[in-house]
């Protein structure tokens, strides 16, 4: 799902938003190309966020067109691996087409199988894609000691997080 405030759901065949919202293609730019113009910048602009460093492991949650977006960034901006953790196993198999990427269903337990791939480790830099809820209630157990969190995903409904859990400072 795509979010273009005020319009949830813009990744459709036909969406009306208000005419400050749309932008003239050039003759040039096909309609499909248009339509990834905005993941692109996302994903771009993730990876400025990140502040990648060698060899950093990563976790995007969300394996849509900004999430694969965002992990294809990271690997160019020098990630050494990149997971990638969805619901929908047909996005997972587009993400692992490209080299360095780890696919994970959020179903098969995602904080115990980032633990396992990063030896109880937790990921450098974990990137939420996805918008969901659910995912708040565990994406702190996720990055490593000191770790970033890059959100981009925002959820449709507000969610609770625990600050000191947010600031490290949790007992």
């Amino acid at each position: 799902m795509s979010m273009m405030p005020p319009i949830h759901g813009a990744l459709t065949s036909e969406v009306v938003h208000p005419a400050h919202y749309n932008f003239k293609l050039p003759d040039y730019v096909s309609f499909t190309e248009g339509a990834m113009v905005e993941p692109f910048v996302i994903r771009v602009q993730a990876a400025n966020n990140a502040r990648i460093a060698p060899d950093d492991t990563a976790l995007v949650l969300g394996a849509g067109p900004i999430g694969t977006m965002v992990a294809l960034a990271a690997l160019a901006g020098d990630c050494i691996r990149m997971i990638v953790a969805d619901l929908a196993p047909p996005k997972l198999d587009i993400a692992v087409q490209y080299q360095g990427v780890i696919p994970v269903n959020i179903r098969d337990k995602v904080v115990e199988e980032v633990a396992q791939l990063t030896d109880n480790w937790g990921a450098d830099i974990v990137f939420e894609c996805s918008g969901s809820p659910h995912v708040w209630k565990t994406i702190m157990e996720l990055p490593r000691l000191s770790g970033a969190l890059v959100i981009f995903g925002l959820p449709v409904k507000p969610v609770a997080v625990d600050i000191a859990d947010v600031s490290g400072t949790a007992h």
